[in-house]
């Protein structure tokens, strides 16, 4: 259950720590690039162009190893997402997984899907985010303390246990990249999608 608990709250500050006494998190990090929604589009939507223009800020690099990451309320609007191959027939954009065919995560654009609980609500920037992983580097204590204490709670007979763990996260790049023959486009290593 301790271990539980410490990996939970691990887990969250991979997501969202602020850096302060705590892991930068993802969706905080400087050198993530933010793609703008579209003109006019409506409140908490994810359109296929949106999609499109994240994973095209993927620098190549980081495409063999990159994964989705979205909050639950995304799953529906990702689900139903298509395109138009022709007039009369749609190609899925998503893929639900298939343990069948070896596939256990749902995969979008080719790339693995994972939903999280640390991810904002459907419409907040950081809802859903495109990351390579290889470029985030996490540091970690090999020992974890855990101290128990019988007094604190010695009226009602239960035990107070704590404990400790030493880690921090960060990002290996520390600012986006400007290809050299494309200098009006940043491409870079965490891609999310602005508030709408």
């Amino acid at each position: 259950l301790v271990a539980a608990v410490l990996t939970y709250d691990l887990d969250s500050s991979f997501f969202v720590g602020t850096g302060a006494g705590m892991p930068m998190g993802l969706i905080n990090a400087s050198s993530a690039i933010t793609v703008n929604k579209l003109s006019g589009q409506s409140a908490d939507t994810i359109l296929y162009e949106n999609i499109l223009e994240m994973y095209a800020r993927l620098h190549p690099q980081c495409a063999p190893n990159a994964v989705w990451f979205a909050s639950p309320s995304c799953t529906p609007q990702l689900a139903m997402m298509a395109f138009d191959r022709s007039a009369t027939e749609k190609v899925p954009v998503y893929l639900p997984a298939n343990g069948a065919a070896d596939s256990p995560f749902a995969t979008l654009m080719g790339r693995p899907l994972i939903t999280t609980e640390f991810q904002p609500a459907i419409g907040d920037k950081g809802d859903l985010i495109l990351v390579d992983l290889t470029k985030y580097g996490v540091a970690m204590k090999p020992a974890m303390s855990l101290d128990r204490s019988e007094h604190r709670y010695f009226e009602t007979d239960e035990v107070a246990l704590r404990g400790k763990i030493r880690c921090d996260a960060r990002p290996l790049w520390s600012e986006v990249h400007t290809p050299r023959n494309d200098q009006a486009w940043t491409l870079g290593w965490n891609i999310q999608l602005e508030a709408r």
